[in-house]
């Protein structure tokens, strides 16, 4: 639903994702594991919804013994809360941290990403093991939707929608979207 939300918030974006998903997949052909690896556009876009809007906000973990982080002790047995939406939007990681944009995750761009600085399904040896499943179950969704509908809202930019926070991160004032069948 994020992604809906930031394509709707760029247009743009939106008719770049239509025209690469019909050059590949086409209008009504069933999409293929094949043709989905080729639509390396609607992942970026994906990824950066992520970094804007991770399902999960917060993440907690458990030190197993003390943990020296610049000088100050976190005691063996505590629990330390990792705000990921924070993450995602630290300028002293992301150049202008609320503008959406996929190109952030081209291959030449990726590799210059801070360590740690993006963590939507954890990291580490507790990274989320449904990652590639939930990758794939969303670009697949994107792609069968984008090529039915035009999708448009009425927030105007990232910093419009507020945020709630329960077990998953929500809008607080809905999500404010509007389809229209593609022609």
């Amino acid at each position: 639903m994020y992604a809906c939300l930031l394509l709707a918030m760029h247009p743009d974006i939106q008719e770049k994702l239509y025209h690469d998903v019909v050059s590949i997949c086409g209008l009504d052909d069933p999409i293929t594991l094949e043709k989905l690896s080729k639509i390396d556009y609607a992942e970026r876009i994906i990824k950066e919804t992520l970094r804007l809007f991770p399902s999960a906000p917060i993440i907690g973990r458990y030190t197993q013994g003390d943990l020296d982080i610049g000088g100050r002790v976190i005691p063996k047995h505590s629990t330390v809360y990792l705000h990921i939406v924070y993450t995602h939007r630290d300028p002293r990681f992301w150049q202008e941290p609320l503008t959406f944009d996929p190109d952030r995750f081209l291959q030449e761009n990726a590799s210059k990403i801070y360590p740690f600085s993006y963590i939507p399904f954890s990291y580490g040896s507790r990274n989320c093991i449904g990652l590639r499943f939930a990758m794939t179950s969303i670009k697949i969704a994107l792609v069968n939707l984008i090529r039915k509908v035009k999708i448009f809202t009425d927030y105007k930019s990232v910093e419009d929608v507020k945020l709630k926070a329960h077990f998953l991160l929500r809008p607080r004032d809905g999500w404010k979207l509007r389809f229209e069948a593609r022609n």
